[in-house]
């Protein structure tokens, strides 16, 4: 027992001393190798954002060793279906087993290629909340529920000073990201201007490809972007000085990928696990990997290359949205990157998702601006003819009863607006005993004296003038900018004109007359009255003999 006490004690204490998380962990994990139930493990803690999962630390059996680098700070979505973060959600313990079934997570993925016989989650928790979990595998053995026991001891003892150095992480991260920013705030503004001076897709990509190559030591760098559901490779592009081999295998990869996009899947390859966990993904060294089970993709691509070294996969991303992958590759020599770095290319390829959306929408409509002027001019048209349908009289032509109400209310609003600066008059026109007319000649011909004397009406208007069919055998006239003289006066015009028209029906020439009242609107009084005064003038020329003009007094 106080052999037990004596190394809790120190277990405590150097998770005390310990300047950062990465040693926090690094001690956990010498204390959980020794109760000897994990060959290895992952320690997978949340960010302070609570987005997703990171990789903070890890040691793997001397199998899968060479897998390290590609998870070391690597990102597992929080929104995922996974069992690390249904463990991580839930705060619950899971084990997995190798002859487990029903499960297509990219866990049950990962356990199948680093041939596992079984993993256990298991959450690290402190006062209800959920810091990460501790992913511990073994290659040979099943862990139980009972083996965790220990472990889950552990992590209790250790979860304080997780947190605490988890917090402090975050802020040193946070202090680095502006102290880089600042450094290299005229090298990004150089290449951020260049950027956005290009508005077409191929100088775009050949601009980004340039400028990592020219600032970064990778044989390829290449663009690849999400389209119709499949990741395309849109440029691959090498050092200008590349020996003949490289250049040879550029030419095989542009053939092989033209035809062999990636498919929005995370056992199809790297990429696509990129871009699915829009999370930055690195292989320090392909050849240590070569023998590794791999998507028939990836490994088509490292067999082209014959001695593939490093991979380095980076999201573009269009605000929080990944919208495709950046590839770094070297072929002929290992190149790890700097935190600076890395942060660097994040912040670029952020800012790259946006100027690459743009000039697609740029490019889309310089290419569509033909289509969208015909368009607009076949749109006009319709527009008319739908105008002419909802406001038009078929028969005549002129504006229907609709649109005399609508528009003369309009002009009346006018009016009042500018009073006393304008004048609005109204005429309505009725063609004498049409009744009598239809019963003597046919509706045929009677529709045709509709027609014409509709005509006169239109030509005798101005153009500001409103003529309208206001019902059968009526027509209306609006006149803006008319006071009651003018109204008469082109009334009497019209009268006359009508009189004199002849009209041939079945050989026979006929005639008609109308009878015409007029009105000038009074300030402040409605629709409705404006209407029924022009509508009394007009019944006192009736009465008064019909084909004649009357005004209201």
């Amino acid at each position: 027992m106080k052999n037990i006490h004596e190394s809790t004690i120190s277990f405590l204490r150097k998770l005390a001393s310990a300047s950062n998380i990465e040693t926090v962990l690094e001690h956990l994990h010498k204390a959980i190798e020794r109760i000897g139930i994990f060959q290895g493990a992952m320690y997978i803690l949340n960010d302070l954002e609570g987005e997703s999962l990171q990789t903070r630390f890890l040691h793997l059996p001397d199998s899968i060793k060479h897998v390290e680098s590609m998870y070391r700070d690597f990102c597992f979505p929080l929104e995922e279906n996974d069992p690390l973060t249904q463990a991580f959600s839930k705060q619950e313990l899971i084990i997995m087993e190798k002859d487990d079934s029903g499960d297509s997570s990219a866990t049950r993925l990962r356990m199948k290629r680093w041939k596992l016989e079984s993993l256990a989650i298991i959450p690290i928790l402190i006062e209800k909340e959920c810091l990460g979990c501790v992913l511990g595998l073994h290659q040979e053995t099943i862990i139980s529920k009972d083996d965790c026991k220990a472990v889950i001891n552990l992590l209790e003892e250790a979860a304080p000073y997780i947190k605490t150095m988890t917090i402090i992480s975050t802020f040193e991260r946070e202090k680095n990201a502006l102290a880089l920013a600042r450094a290299q705030h005229d090298r990004y503004m150089e290449f951020i201007t260049t950027i956005n001076n290009l508005t077409s897709d191929d100088p775009l990509y050949d601009a980004i490809t340039s400028a990592f190559l020219e600032q970064y030591p990778f044989d390829f760098c290449g663009v690849v972007l999400n389209e119709n559901n499949a990741l395309k490779l849109k440029r691959l592009s090498v050092q200008p000085d590349a020996d003949q081999k490289i250049q040879n295998v550029h030419r095989l990869w542009l053939d092989y990928y033209q035809d062999n996009p990636y498919e929005l899947n995370t056992s199809d390859g790297a990429t696509s696990v990129c871009f699915l966990h829009n999370s930055r993904l690195s292989i320090l060294d392909a050849m240590e990997i070569l023998h590794m089970p791999m998507s028939e993709r990836d490994h088509k691509a490292l067999e082209l290359m014959e001695t593939p070294r490093t991979f380095h996969f980076f999201v573009i991303r269009r605000g929080q949205n990944p919208i495709g992958v950046l590839w770094l590759l070297s072929m002929s020599k290992t190149i790890e990157l700097e935190h600076n770095e890395v942060m660097t290319i994040e912040q670029s390829c952020n800012f790259i998702g946006t100027a690459i959306y743009n000039a697609k929408l740029y490019h889309r409509v310089e290419a569509q601006s033909r289509d969208i002027e015909i368009l607009n001019k076949e749109l006009a048209k319709k527009v008319k003819i739908l105008d002419d349908m909802a406001h038009k009289d078929s028969l005549t032509g002129l504006y229907n009863f609709g649109f005399f109400r609508e528009e003369l209310q309009r002009l009346i609003h006018e009016y009042n607006r500018c009073r006393q600066q304008s004048f609005l008059s109204l005429i309505i026109i009725d063609i004498d005993h049409f009744k009598k007319f239809n019963d003597t000649h046919g509706h045929v011909a009677g529709n045709v004296a509709l027609s014409q004397v509709a005509q006169l009406i239109a030509k005798m208007s101005r153009k500001m003038d409103v003529a309208c069919r206001y019902g059968g055998e009526e027509f209306s006239i609006i006149l803006p900018k008319c006071n009651i003289q003018g109204a008469v006066q082109l009334a009497e015009r019209i009268r006359g004109k009508v009189e004199t028209e002849q009209l041939e029906i079945d050989g026979k020439i006929v005639s008609v007359t109308i009878s015409v009242g007029c009105a000038q609107f009074n300030p402040d009084e409605d629709i409705s009255s404006f209407v029924t005064r022009a509508d009394q003038a007009l019944y006192q020329a009736k009465a008064g003999g019909r084909n004649r003009v009357e005004m209201d007094a």
